[in-house]
């Protein structure tokens, strides 16, 4: 599957124009990765998670992410 990210998306409320970008978090704390994922979120981004390092490896090999956030 393959994904765009010529999104556009204002930074901060600012009015800069930014890539949308999508972002993997391979978080085993489930607080840690809920908290990321919002403000990925919110910062206008999309974001996918993996509880581990493995499945992580796995989602990063088949997912075309710009940004892996790793613990």
């Amino acid at each position: 599957m393959q994904v765009s990210t010529s999104h556009k998306t204002e930074s901060q409320g600012l009015g800069l124009a930014t890539e949308r970008m999508r972002i993997l978090v391979i978080e085993d704390d489930r607080d840690a990765a809920d908290y990321l994922l919002k403000a990925i979120r919110e910062a206008g981004h999309s974001a996918d998670t993996a509880q581990d390092g493995l499945t992580g490896y796995g989602m990063a090999q088949e997912g075309q992410y710009d940004v892996l956030v790793v613990d």
